[in-house]
């Protein structure tokens, strides 16, 4: 039950956010890597004088070697995902052959099996024989040691820095290839008799080398980099004060300046505004005619401007406590005693919606003290006055009756129903609503910055060819 659930254009409140874009930001908090990982060789396309064993693993040379063109190579039966930090698999050489040209590394899709990763466009390898890198060429450059029989060689790709290194017995060999993009599929070819390889994709046997540490490494120095940032200490109280004040946390906020002496820190930013805060906001409403009509009644009981945060704040304060001290009636009645242009005729879609969302948890508390007949007389009353009020709040009052049919609650599909973080969700949106009648934005300044880290992470992540971990905000906050 939010406010912004209204259609546009029935007078509900909007936060300079459209819907498209909600769910967009909401898309990039919640972003998961779905794409399947690669697990065996793909046997349908594999080079010629190759023979691949039953689990697909194990890939042993049966060719001669005798030219360029005896390459048989293969690819992993999927490319490389591209949510993930970082991307790792190994190779064992179980039998480096006459020669151990064994190539290991990442292929396009238009890679050909009868070459050496490495040696086409967009192929990228490290090879046993002589220890070089190849890209888009047969010369290679100088990168690192030979390998042979019983070595194990890994190959990654550190996607946030589109960086394809190498590994050798568990040592780091360094970066061997940069500005790498995706698709890419790991590879390995063999090009001397009996040349015998077996990969580990998923390191279900444990990998030599840990990848982690890497990403850890690069972690960290983004980490280092961001607290290296002047970041005044006065700005941010006012930010978390702010958004105390925004959602009526009277209490909170009152000892949140007893702590933190925040009266005297807003001194060091007064003239200054916040990132948010410096966004210009124009908001040509009936709400807004509403505000200023109540301003000129004012005017002249004060020459000094007020925070019309700070004005609201015991009647947003006291509205939260009430209905979270599930008394949602006395919540609607002090809104009609001190908010009484939210009932008026000129603002019905908001006043139902508000009056429809209280009337909800009403109901839920009903059912929470077992008054199940007094619950059903209050829907066929009362709830029943609310259907199709705005898009999705028939669906939503649906929910809430649908608790009727579960002699478990707190086991139902519809158990969060009952939960202090509904309720609390419940009192956000009235809160919304006071702000918005006040013309007042109904974001706080401090989600405006959270949403704006969204973007910029979703940005950088562009920059990088969509590669990479999809930035989490929760798992940012709780410092994972």
């Amino acid at each position: 039950m939010f406010v912004d659930d209204m259609e546009e254009g029935d007078g509900g409140p909007s936060d300079g956010n459209g819907r498209e874009e909600e769910e967009e930001i909401k898309a990039m908090d919640t972003g998961r890597n779905e794409a399947a990982m690669p697990k065996e060789w793909n046997t349908k396309n594999t080079g010629s004088f190759l023979e691949i064993s039953r689990d697909k693993c194990t890939v042993r040379y049966t060719g001669h070697g005798s030219h360029d063109n005896d390459v048989g190579s293969v690819q992993a039966d999927a490319c490389v995902p591209s949510n993930l930090p970082v991307y790792y698999f190994e190779t064992k050489v179980v039998d480096g052959g006459e020669k151990c040209c064994v190539g290991i590394g990442f292929t396009d899709k238009k890679f050909k099996v009868t070459r050496q990763p490495g040696w086409e466009p967009n192929s990228y390898g490290y090879h046993g024989d002589d220890g070089k890198k190849f890209h888009n060429n047969g010369l290679g450059e100088n990168y690192g040691p030979t390998f042979n029989t019983g070595d194990v060689i890994g190959a990654g790709i550190l996607l946030e820095k589109q960086e394809i290194f190498y590994t050798k017995n568990g040592k780091y060999l360094g970066v061997a290839f940069r500005n790498v993009s995706l698709p890419l599929y790991p590879t390995i070819g063999l090009h001397s008799m009996n040349e015998c390889v077996q990969v580990d994709f998923l390191g279900e046997k444990g990998f030599v080398f840990d990848p982690s540490t890497l990403v850890a490494q690069v972690e960290e120095n983004v980490k280092q980099a961001v607290e290296r940032v002047p970041l005044s200490v006065a700005m941010t109280h006012q930010l978390v004060r702010k958004y105390l004040q925004h959602y009526g946390y009277a209490h909170t906020l009152r000892a949140f300046d007893d702590l933190s002496g925040a009266n005297n820190l807003s001194k060091e930013v007064n003239g200054a505004e916040s990132t948010a805060s410096a966004v210009k906001r124009t908001k040509l409403s009936y709400a807004e005619k509403l505000r200023s009509s109540s301003k000129r009644a004012q005017e002249h009981s004060s020459s000094t401007p007020q925070d019309p945060l700070e004005t609201s704040l015991g009647l947003r304060s006291a509205v939260r406590a009430r209905i979270l001290n599930g008394s949602p009636e006395e919540a609607e009645a002090l809104l009609q005693e001190k908010l009484p242009q939210m009932f008026e005729e000129k603002n019905r879609s908001i006043c139902m919606l508000v009056k429809a969302t209280l009337a909800c948890q009403s109901f839920i508390r009903l059912m929470q003290e077992d008054r199940i007949t007094d619950a059903v007389k209050y829907a066929q009353d009362i709830l029943v006055e609310y259907r199709d009020i705005s898009r999705g709040f028939d669906e939503k009052i649906q929910d809430v009756l649908a608790l009727l049919a579960y002699q478990n609650m707190s086991e139902s599909p519809v158990a969060h129903l009952l939960t202090c973080q509904h309720t609390d969700a419940v009192a956000d949106v009235i809160n919304r609503a006071i702000l918005y009648l006040m013309g007042e934005h109904t974001i706080s300044e401090l989600e405006v910055d959270l949403r704006q880290l969204l973007l910029v992470q979703w940005e950088i992540r562009k920059v990088n060819g969509s590669q990479g971990k999809v930035f989490n905000l929760d798992e940012a906050l709780q410092g994972i």
